[in-house]
């Protein structure tokens, strides 16, 4: 589900809990939960405050999607892509474990 949904919907809550506790503001007062009327305040202005980021998260993340460009096929990606593949069959990893050229290595000091 879209992160921008659901603080949406969670943004529509707290304004509905709001709008739902003006009328009986006073007896909440009265028996020493005023605290509710508040919280229901700032759930949805911190919503609000929430919606424009999740917005600007959810763009973000579609533009990192096109530049990374389409996913390849399982033919191309090799064998260690595939869920249940053994690594140590797939070409690539050939000679990782060989030590550092000296070129490689960093200076020792003095």
């Amino acid at each position: 589900m879209d992160a921008v949904w659901i603080v949406a919907a969670g943004t529509a809550l707290w304004f509905v809990l709001f709008v739902v506790q003006l009328p009986i503001r006073h007896r909440l007062a009265a028996d020493g939960h005023r605290v509710w009327l508040w919280t229901t305040l700032a759930g949805w202005v911190l919503g609000l405050i929430g919606l424009p980021l999740a917005w600007r998260a959810r763009a973000a993340a579609r533009r990192a999607r096109t530049a990374a460009g389409p996913d390849p096929p399982d033919s191309v990606a090799g064998p260690s892509s595939r869920p249940g593949a053994d690594p140590s069959s797939h070409q690539d990893t050939a000679g990782l474990d060989a030590p550092l050229a000296p070129a490689d290595r960093p200076d020792d000091p003095p």
